[in-house]
């Protein structure tokens, strides 16, 4: 539930807006301006006239696009790729995608892309697993605020600072609006009718010669949508080797295995030695699966019959359940002529959740020969107990077991909340003849993230109940292991095995009511055996952790800029522009006591940390008009990081020519750069990632955490960048015809990356045996980690040193975690084509008809390693590199727009080119979902229909009803080999959406 005092605080202001705008309602200055500034120049100029390729998008694009949030207007730009937020599927949990979303112009990187709000900065909100910053756009302002987005793509460093590498994106709020405008939104996904979002909106102002004041306010309601609720597509597709139940591999001493002389399931003795070795899938593996269904356990492996799968994949969220409400309040002032007092006011929280199995144990936890689980599980095999290593969760089942079964939550919840507020003074004077304004503003950002994920276990109270010591009421100084099983005292034993559900006697669940002799043990009533045998809830919520996180980041930017015309020249003014900018950036990060310890089974833990960043920085914009038809643009910046002792200086060079009224003709080159994160340059971050260990006798490991720290050291990185390309209005017989088309091409060097996992684990295996395992005596010296004397205890053998500092190992060569660090090393060059097509005609009697095509078109995109291999990233799902994102080689939106009195007609195409999977294919996902080495193309067609009500009353200036479908053929994403079944980079797994949208004004 949000907080109610925001909320009412939304509403409040919203509803004193809608009442003030209703009752003072002026007509707006008869002003006419002729020139504006553009994102991407702090010149004025005519909007037509810009020497960087820009992309706006006005309020009827937004509303073509039948959008309830900002990330479905990103998401399908043709020249982006590869951001956060397309779908909400945690696998990319890595990135912090917790219902953020980002920006990922040309696929160069979320934190290469430059986010303003009218032309300002905002805070860096997030985090993705490079250690890169980026702001979440869902959390900027409401959607019924924006008037356009302008998208700037080239390199503007040099006018605007660090990270605008790729390019920038302005997003530009209505100001002078007069009146009040309501808008409520409806959208329903038509597979499940599951997955609904109710948004409403207002907008108030007012408008007269004192200034202006806007005010904005939404709030959106968001339902969930499950891998449950489209279990036929996406179901099967989040397997697990460790599951509940389990499988095991005996400690088997090296006289082998001692079979059992008798006992109730091998009266004449045990069974071969030989069926007592390597990994034991729990017997109850198969009856489980029963039990569970189509989800949860799915039994013993069709390829690997020694595993028991688990698919977790029935919690996972398609859609995450979300609350969010918004504010923006937008004014300004004329205290004297010329003179502006501006500034604005944001703020958002956002609260959404999303299921999860709880995580497994992935430590190879050794369960002890006294452990009555273990001792029963032997039995039924038919041997003398011996220590087992388990491979397990702690409870397995799906979204829809009941709580007696599974008897803890673990439904993740995050909460972010966001401030922005900005003042500033603009003065419009006269210097030496010449028109001039000064701008000065001051802003104030801040961004608040509070995360709780339940979704692990304690490793010291794990290994605590393995031993029988578990419990909240067990002490373990004094205790007694198993006198709770036993019903004797207050601790208890885990039991990993499926004997805690089923009784092995009957094959169904332990009867608690049956005071009966148990079979295998009459001393036991079946009574007793359950309570020996069974799990209480108590125990299993005893050893659940929870992963708290507690953020703040913070900005505080000024800006003093100065702009106008100096000296005239032949053919005009030389227009200039100087400015300063301070920026001091702040992050917070604060992990519960239990992350701090590293005392999580899976997700290991974190480490506090907390870095500051300032910079100040001088630049200069200077505008000339060669000729009549010709201009020239020349940039500056020099900017100083005060903690990292860096500084770098980019220029920036435009030229523009019209040789004709109709044509225009641009190129653009210059540099860019990107400091690194705070995270980057001072923080601390776990990740979990899958990783092999021969080492340690674990050729396949599955996750393993590795901890990354922060470099003083870093280098920002540094993009050459070069842009050309012309736009054609004709005339004539081809008047209503557009024609844009740039070329552009990035080189992009001392990427900061993050030291690789694998390959530290890989280097410290080279160190420790640079002539590989050997567990012989008799060939050599003795290296890895063995149990060469079958005493049930491991060794390490090393010859070397290892990497002691980087990868962290247990007593036994047990990989715990790799310690990483960030470094500039690898490179990137990248070069496209931008084509915008349109054609609009008014045909007398027929109507208004508007065709457009807009094409990205990927040329190379080429990822240089620091050993100087180089990957062909275009056309690749890029998943085997830490640097790219999906990259189809090319994308295309096509529409066709008719409209005629009251009616519109919006028809669009979207399109997304096939490419390659560059990592292997999962022989163990694979049997069930199938394989898919080239990711087909997705082809998508939305449709809308907008009608223009008549107006109801004399105050009511009109409204519109809006009827969409997206995905009209409900085309479904192409199968990807991965965890989810479908790329969450690139495809919308919603299927066919059905929306409607009411708008009024007043």
């Amino acid at each position: 539930m949000l907080k109610p005092f925001p909320t009412l605080l939304c509403c409040a202001l919203a509803i004193a807006g809608f009442t003030a705008a209703g009752a003072v309602c002026a007509e707006p200055r008869d002003e006419q301006i002729e020139e504006i500034v553009v994102t991407g120049s702090h010149l004025k100029r005519e909007s037509r006239d810009f020497a960087s390729p820009l992309t706006v998008l006005g309020r009827d694009d937004l509303d073509v696009a039948g959008a309830t949030d900002i990330k479905e207007i990103i998401r399908n730009l043709s020249f982006n790729s590869g951001s956060l937020g397309v779908s909400a599927t945690n696998w990319a949990g890595d990135d912090s995608s917790t219902g953020n979303a980002s920006v990922n112009l040309r696929n160069l990187g979320n934190g290469a892309t430059l986010v303003l709000l009218n032309g300002r900065r905002t805070v860096s909100t997030s985090f993705d697993n490079s250690g890169s910053s980026y702001v979440d756009v869902q959390g900027l302002v409401p959607n019924i605020a924006l008037e356009r987005i302008e998208v700037v793509k080239d390199g503007a460093s040099a006018l605007y600072g660090s990270d605008a590498v790729a390019g920038v994106v302005n997003f530009i709020t209505r100001r002078g609006f007069t009146g009040v405008e309501l808008q409520a939104d409806f959208s329903s996904d038509d597979e499940t009718h599951e997955q609904q979002d109710l948004l409403f909106s207002g907008l108030a102002g007012m408008d007269g010669e004192w200034g202006y004041l806007n005010l904005a306010a939404s709030y959106l309601d968001r339902g969930e949508l499950t891998f449950a609720d489209r279990f036929d597509r996406f179901g099967r597709s989040g397997l697990s080797s460790f599951g509940q139940p389990g499988r095991y591999v005996p400690q088997i001493p090296a006289q082998g295995a001692t079979p059992v002389a008798s006992n109730y399931w091998w009266p004449r003795g045990g069974a071969d030695p030989g069926h007592f070795s390597g990994s034991l899938p729990d017997p109850e593996c198969e009856k489980a699966a029963a039990d569970d269904g189509p989800m949860g356990t799915l039994g013993l492996h069709p390829d690997f019959n020694h595993i028991c799968v688990y698919d977790y994949s029935s919690f996972f969220a398609l859609v995450r359940p979300e609350e969010q409400v918004k504010f923006h309040a937008d004014g300004s002032l004329f205290p004297a002529q010329n003179t502006e007092i501006y500034g604005s006011f944001s703020y958002s929280e956002q609260e959404s959740s999303r299921g999860n199995s709880l995580y497994p144990d992935v430590r190879y936890v050794i369960v002890p020969e006294h452990h009555f689980g273990l001792q029963l599980d032997a039995a039924r095999r038919g041997f003398e107990p011996v220590p087992y290593q388990a491979l397990q969760r702690i409870l397995g089942g799906a979204i829809d077991t009941p709580e007696e079964d599974r008897p803890i939550s673990t439904v993740s919840t995050t909460r972010r909340e966001n401030l922005r507020a900005l003042l500033g003074l603009q003065s419009d004077f006269n210097l030496a003849g010449q028109d001039w304004t000064l701008d000065a503003g001051l802003v104030w950002s801040r961004n608040q993230l509070d995360l709780n994920w339940p979704v692990d276990t304690l490793t010291s109270r794990m290994d605590l109940a393995f031993a029988g010591l578990g419990g909240p009421d067990c002490d373990p100084q004094t205790g007694s292991p198993g006198s709770g099983n036993l019903g004797t005292g207050a601790c208890y034993y885990y039991n990993s095995f499926q004997t805690s559900v089923y009784d092995p006697v009957t094959g169904e669940r332990w009867d608690t009511a049956d005071n009966s002799p148990w079979a295998p043990d009459p001393r036991l009533s079946v009574a007793e055996a359950a309570r020996k045998y069974r799990n209480p809830a108590e125990l299993l919520r005893w050893t659940q952790g929870a992963y708290i996180t507690d953020a703040e980041l913070e900005q505080v930017v000024f800006d003093l800029l100065l702009s106008g015309d100096t000296v005239d020249m032949p053919n005009g003014p030389l227009g200039l522009a100087l400015g300063f900018q301070y920026r001091e950036d702040e992050a917070r990060f604060d992990y519960d006591d239990e992350a701090n310890a590293f005392n999580f089974t899976f997700l290991t833990g974190d480490r506090d940390w907390d870095n500051r960043l300032s910079s100040w920085s001088v630049f200069a914009e200077a505008l000339a008009p060669l000729t009549g038809w010709a201009e020239l643009t020349l940039a500056g910046r020099y900017e100083s990081f005060e903690q990292l002792g860096r500084d770098t200086f980019d220029p920036k060079l435009t030229l523009l020519l019209r040789p004709a009224e109709s044509l225009s003709l641009r190129a653009s080159w210059g540099t860019s750069f990107r400091a690194g994160s705070l995270l980057q340059t001072g923080g601390s971050r776990t990740l979990f990632l899958n990783s092999s260990d021969p080492f340690s006798n674990a050729p396949g490991l599955a996750y393993r955490a590795s901890a990354a720290t922060g470099n003083a050291e870093l280098k920002p990185e540094q993009a050459e960048v070069f842009n050309a390309g012309f736009s054609w209005n004709p005339a004539g017989l081809l008047d209503g015809l557009s024609l844009d088309l740039d070329y552009y091409r990035y080189d992009y060097s001392d990427l900061i990356v993050r030291e690789g996992h694998q390959e530290l684990i890989d280097r410290d295996n080279a160190s420790r045996c640079p002539g590989g395992l050997n567990d012989d005596p008799a060939n050599g010296p003795l290296c890895g980690s063995w149990d060469l004397d079958g005493d049930g205890i491991v060794t390490v053998y090393s010859i070397g040193p290892g990497l002691p500092g980087k990868v962290i190992r247990r007593e036994d060569g047990y990989l715990v975690r790799t310690e990483a660090s960030y470094f500039n090393a690898h490179s990137l060059e990248s070069s496209g084509i931008d084509l915008a097509l349109a054609y609009a005609r008014d045909v007398a009697g027929a109507g208004f008809f508007r065709a457009s095509l807009d094409l990205s078109y990927t040329l190379e995109y080429d990822i240089v390693l620091a050993n100087g291999e180089k990957i062909k990233g275009v056309g690749s799902r890029n998943a085997g590199n830490s640097i790219g994102r999906p990259m189809p080689r090319y994308r295309a939106n096509a529409g066709l727009n008719w409209q005629r009195g009251r009616h519109d007609v919006f028809l669009n195409l979207r399109y997304i080119h096939s490419y390659k999977d560059d990592t292997p294919q999962s022989a163990f996902l694979g049997a069930y979902i199938g394989y898919a080495e080239t990711i087909d193309s997705m082809t998508t067609v939305d449709l809308q229909y907008r009608l223009e009500l008549p107006t109801l009353t004399a105050r009511q200036k009109g409204s519109h009803l809006t009827l969409g479908v997206k995905n009209l053929l409900n085309e479904g994403p192409p199968l990807v080999n991965v965890d989810g079944a479908y790329d969450y980079y690139t495809h919308d797994p919603r299927g066919r959406i059905f929306y409607a949208r009411y708008r009024m004004q007043f």
